[in-house]
């Protein structure tokens, strides 16, 4: 397109006349937005751009303004500054409407000339339009002497095809001060000298955005030195934005925006600029602990070798606490205060931010830890290594031990107590016999991480793929750099760990946590619940052949109890896939022959229901035939219930 050409000179020894031949004032109100949405790609070529006030052309605006029968109408205007041309963007909402979106002028058609006003710092600026069409000139009003001299000279330097003197000019009038004080302090003084003006519309309540919030509008960049670079979305419509600078300038640019916008603010805006500008996020500390752990990784060798991969991610595992149990099984939206999400338990040092920041966040973990680690066995190809254990692991038993020791119910844990609740009991002797307290260890039935109730591994009779059985799982996966040793290692249903995989618990995939998530894992096995009700269906089987009431512990040892755990929840499933065949069927309701999940059951079954599913499922050996039979007995019994 001719945009494209206009911008060909990021070369500064471009022969500028070859560009486009057209830059012209652009009216038609679809041409407008296209021509908007082709400037996204081609900023980067912009020599400078700043924020002004453009002065009415209209006729009648201007007589009665000269009489004083009105004030003189303005406008604000972003300019944009390229090598062959100038732009001009109308980013009021009311501007928009109006159709006054762009204009654009190419610099051999333009005169710039700096005009004196009363004030002896304030000058107007004016670009003649030296062609016959259009209006003859555009005054921009109230303009800082030094900022009014300074598009001058840049102007004038472009028409002389000098464009690294033009950016010279550009970039060198603050080139020892921070990069936002350039363009921000230009918008301060043109806030100050008009009363009408509003800085947080300016900055960013832009085109009808006013639930834009200033934390959330920075985005990095990198230069040709490496440094990260941040920038904020003010410059016009859809511009990328304007440098502010580094990690230290753009914590600097926050406290003085935080001064400036507190000054004179109305009572009822004042939650809404406090909240958006005191809110800590992750940005103020997550690259610094990155380069902090890469400088240390240093020491032993360069980023290609296998050395500084492995000192690299222990090190940032270290940093980032995925060495700690507590951060570990905890989502990434476990730890809040005061409306701030933190990385760090004890919510004092690493704030994560607002409930939008998670999601970058996680995407910027996602990167620290890449999926990018494999056995000494497989072949390797450009950006893999192998992993500092050589091979996946065969579990020690001490790992065994202290994974299934992490599970350990005390008498106020969930499972003693859905038990007491449900048989009216108090959470002590008999609770704790039958599931497990601190001076039980060896009882059979536990809760894994994700609320799914597993038996303990290696019990006898305990098969494998039994609804109960369990698989060890690195929290941190191997393939990320997550070791084999018991501190990053769960003992987690196996339904839950078939769904997983290699998947990052505090990545993109779990934003929301476990629950919402498009591979869901809490719950997706025997919850505590149904676990519960299952127990509760023992009871009145019992109570119906003895005529008795049975205490708690009995049950357990009852010929109804033993055929439940050995004949349902201990019996092992031979069907292929069958973790998703229990998934299903644990929720109520099957996948049908479209590979669509069908809800059947208003809730998941539960009693003498879940104990007919389940035990079919035990000593079922083909698919097809289990889920029609699932899908019969669930339709029954739902049938049952929309009767009731």
């Amino acid at each position: 397109s001719d945009y494209c050409r206009f911008h060909q000179d990021q070369d500064p020894h471009f022969e500028t006349e070859q560009l486009a031949t057209s830059f012209t004032e652009i009216r038609d109100i679809q041409e407008q937005k296209e021509a908007v949405e082709i400037l996204d790609d081609i900023d980067e070529y912009a020599v400078a751009s700043y924020t002004l006030t453009k002065k009415s052309n209209n006729r009648l605006s201007k007589l009665t303004s000269a009489f004083g029968l009105s004030e003189e109408k303005t406008r604000r205007v972003d300019l944009t500054i390229y090598s062959s041309g100038v732009v001009f963007l109308y980013p009021d909402v009311g501007d928009n409407e109006e159709g006054k979106i762009l204009g654009k002028f190419k610099l051999e058609n333009l005169k710039v000339e700096v005009r004196k006003t009363r004030s002896t710092n304030m000058r107007t600026l004016r670009f003649n339009y030296l062609r016959g069409d259009g209006a003859p000139h555009k005054d921009f009003v109230n303009v800082k002497r030094e900022t009014a001299q300074e598009i001058e000279n840049i102007v004038n330097a472009l028409k002389k095809k000098d464009v690294s003197k033009a950016r010279e000019l550009a970039d060198g009038s603050n080139n020892k001060e921070p990069p936002y004080l350039r363009w921000f302090n230009q918008i301060l003084d043109t806030v100050r000298v008009d009363i009408d003006s509003d800085l947080r519309e300016i900055l960013y309540c832009r085109n009808g955005q006013l639930d834009n919030r200033l934390e959330d509008g920075f985005v990095e960049e990198i230069d040709e030195d490496g440094k990260t670079f941040f920038w904020r979305g003010v410059s016009r419509n859809n511009r990328t934005g304007r440098k502010i600078g580094s990690v230290e300038d753009r914590k600097k640019f926050c406290e003085e925006l935080r001064s400036v916008l507190m000054k004179d603010i109305c009572v009822e805006d004042s939650a809404m600029v406090t909240e958006a500008l005191e809110i800590p996020s992750y940005h103020d500390w997550f690259e610094a602990a990155v380069d902090e752990c890469k400088r240390e990784a240093a020491r032993v060798g360069e980023p290609e070798d296998l050395e500084y991969q492995h000192e690299l991610t222990a090190l940032l595992t270290k940093k980032f606490l995925m060495d700690t149990r507590q951060r570990l099984v905890s989502s990434l939206s476990e730890f809040q205060r005061d409306g701030v999400y933190w990385w760090d338990p004890a919510c004092q040092k690493f704030p994560i931010g607002s409930l939008q920041h998670l999601e970058p966040f996680s995407a910027a973990l996602e990167k620290v830890f890449p999926d990018h680690f494999k056995p000494k066995s497989d072949d390797l190809i450009g950006g893999q290594y192998v992993h500092v254990e050589m091979k996946r692991p065969s579990w020690s038993e001490k790992t065994k031990k202290e994974s299934w020791d992490k599970l350990r119910n005390p008498v106020r844990g969930v499972l003693c107590q859905a038990f007491a609740s449900a048989f009216n009991v108090v959470p002590a002797s008999d609770v704790a016999t039958f599931v497990n307290d601190q001076n039980a260890p060896d009882s059979e039935f536990r809760v894994d991480m994700y609320g799914n109730v597993v038996a303990k591994p290696g019990t006898t009779g305990l098969a494998i793929r039994s609804v109960c059985c369990t698989e060890y799982d690195h929290v941190l996966p191997w393939s990320r750099g997550g070791t084999s040793k018991s501190g990053n290692v769960e003992v987690i249903s196996w339904i839950a760990n078939q769904r997983k995989s290699n998947h990052f618990l505090h990545g993109t995939d779990y934003v929301q946590g476990w629950s919402v998530a498009s591979r869901p894992l809490n719950n997706i096995g025997l919850t505590v619940e149904q676990f519960v009700s299952l127990w509760l269906n023992v009871r009145d089987s019992f109570d119906r052949k003895t005529g008795k009431q049975a205490r708690l512990k009995e049950l357990r040892s009852s010929k109804v109890g033993k055929k439940l755990v050995e004949d349902v929840l201990y019996k092992t499933c031979a069907m292929q896939n069958s973790w998703k065949l229990y998934r299903d069927v644990l929720n109520g309701g099957i996948t049908n022959a479209n590979g669509e999940f069908e809800q059947i059951l208003p809730a998941r079954p539960r009693g003498a229901l879940l104990k007919r599913l389940l035990a079919f499922f035990a000593t079922a050996d083909d698919a097809e035939e289990a889920v029609m039979q699932a899908r019969a007995e669930m339709m029954r019994d739902g049938a049952i219930i929309n009767t009731e």
